[in-house]
C-alpha cells in the first residue's frame, strides 16, 4: 500500500488547509544556541533572514524521523507540521502548540512536538533534542493509555497509568556536511534523480508519495506539474550513529504509538534499547512503551517481562512501579471474581501488596493512583 504524506508549513495560504490541520508531530524549529529568545524569522529587524543553523537542523531531522516511521498501515495524517517558533523550554513548547492549536486562521493539532537547539561545530552541527508530548492534544493515548478494571461483588474498580512520560530529553547528535544544512524550507528538501545524491531531480513540494526505501534514501514520486503523471526520486534521508539512531528511533515509535501501530512501536523500541550506553531514563521509557504495546497485543507475559527489565534499570523510579503494579492487576482483572479471590488470585494480590508496601515512600500519602490500587485489594480481601 502506498503512502501520501504532506509536509506542512507554518504559513500558507488559506486555500491549502482545512479547518484544522490534524497531524502526528510538530517539529518547532531548533533555536541557535546564542539566540536571546523564542525566534521569529519572519521579523528580523533588519528585513532579512539571518543564516539559522537550528531552522536547517529542524527541517533535516523532522524529514529523517518522516522517513523511519513509514509504515504501510499509516492512516492518520498528515504526519509532519513545522513551525518556524522557536521555543526553549518544555512548557515554552506546549504553549506554543497551545497557541497553534487556537490559531484562528492556521490551527494546527499535533500531540507530539520535536524541538531542541542547534550550533555550528567543524563541518557539521550538533544538535540537543528535546520531545514534548502536548497534553491538550494527546487525548486517551496520552492519558489513561493502560487501564484496568477488577470487579468485587457488585463493584467495579479502575485505575489507569498515563504514558511512561510526558517530556524527553535526548543525548546530543551531529549532523554531518552530507546532509542538506542550507535547507531553509521543508519543500525545499533535494530530491535526486538516482540513490547517489549526485544529479538533483527537483524538491519535495507540497504532496509526494512515499514508495519504499533503497539504503540511506527514501523512494518517492513526485507529480509532474500539468499532468497526471509522476516521476520517482530519491531524498536522502540516512541513520548512521547511534546518536542519531536513538533520537530518531524513539520519535519515530512514539508517533506510532499515537497512530496505535503497536507491532512497529515495538520495533523502533528495539532499536533505543539495544544500545546499553543510551540514557538510562529513556532506555526505561521505551521498555515501558513496549510493555504497553505487547499489552495491547494480548500478550502479558512478554510485556511483564519488558517492565520487569525496566525495574532493573531503575527500582526506585515510580512510573516503572506503577507500570509492574499494573502487570499484576492485568492478570487479577482476567480471573474470574472467584479465583481472584482464590488460590489463583493470591499470589498475584501477595506481589501487588509486597511491590506496594516496599515502594510506598514514592508516592505522597495521598496519590489518587495508590489509594485506587489499595481499594482493589481491600475490596478483594473481603
Amino acid at each position: 500500500m502506498k503512502l501520501i504524506l504532506f509536509v506542512l508549513l507554518a504559513l500558507v495560504s488559506a486555500q491549502s488547509l482545512q479547518a484544522q490541520t490534524q497531524s502526528l508531530l510538530s517539529v518547532y524549529r531548533f533555536s541557535n544556541r546564542d539566540s536571546p529568545g523564542p525566534v521569529e524569522t519572519q521579523k528580523c529587524l533588519d528585513g532579512q533572514e539571518p543564516s539559522d543553523v537550528g531552522k536547517s537542523a529542524s527541517i533535516v531531522l523532522g524529514i529523517q524521523v518522516w522517513a523511519t516511521v513509514l509504515p504501510d498501515s499509516f492512516s492518520k495524517g498528515p504526519l509532519l507540521a513545522y513551525c518556524r517558533t522557536a521555543p526553549k523550554s518544555h512548557a515554552e513548547a506546549e504553549g506554543l502548540a497551545l497557541k497553534d492549536l487556537h490559531d484562528k486562521q492556521f490551527p494546527t493539532d499535533s500531540p507530539l512536538i520535536l524541538w531542541g537547539e542547534a550550533f555550528k561545530y567543524g563541518d557539521g552541527v550538533v544538535v540537543k533534542t528535546y520531545l514534548t508530548v502536548f497534553r491538550e492534544g494527546a487525548g486517551k493515548i496520552g492519558s489513561q493509555i493502560w487501564k484496568i478494571s477488577v470487579r468485587s461483588g457488585q463493584e467495579r474498580h479502575t485505575v489507569a497509568v498515563d504514558i511512561p512520560a510526558w517530556t524527553y530529553e535526548f543525548t546530543p547528535i551531529v549532523l554531518g556536511q552530507d546532509l542538506p544544512l542550507e535547507t531553509d524550507e521543508p519543500t525545499k528538501y533535494p530530491v535526486y534523480k538516482n540513490p547517489d545524491g549526485k544529479k538533483k531531480l527537483g524538491v519535495l513540494g507540497w504532496a509526494f508519495t512515499v514508495e519504499g526505501r533503497t539504503g540511506d534514501y527514501i523512494v518517492v514520486s513526485l507529480p509532474v506539474k500539468g499532468t497526471n503523471q509522476s516521476q520517482k526520486g530519491y531524498v536522502y534521508a540516512p541513520v548512521k550513529s547511534q546518536k542519531t539512531n536513538e533520537v530518531i528511533s524513539f520519535c519515530s515509535a512514539v508517533i506510532r504509538v499515537f497512530n496505535q501501530d503497536w507491532s512497529g512501536a515495538v520495533k523502533l523500541f528495539e532499536n533505543v534499547v539495544k544500545y546499553t550506553d543510551s540514557p538510562t531514563t529513556i532506555r526505561i521509557n521505551a521498555y515501558l512503551y513496549m510493555a504497553i504495546a505487547r499489552e495491547k497485543k494480548g500478550d502479558q507475559k512478554q510485556s511483564l517481562a519488558l517492565i520487569e527489565s525496566a525495574y532493573r534499570l531503575n527500582p526506585y523510579d515510580k512510573v516503572t512501579v506503577q507500570y509492574l503494579c499494573m502487570s499484576y492487576l492485568s492478570r487479577l482483572a482476567r480471573l474470574s471474581e472467584k479465583d481472584a479471590k482464590g488460590d489463583q488470585g493470591r499470589p498475584i494480590i501477595k506481589s501487588i501488596q509486597d511491590l506496594v508496601s516496599k515502594n510506598d515512600v514514592l508516592f505522597s500519602p495521598e496519590d489518587p493512583w495508590l489509594n485506587q490500587v489499595r481499594e482493589i485489594l481491600a475490596s478483594l480481601g473481603r
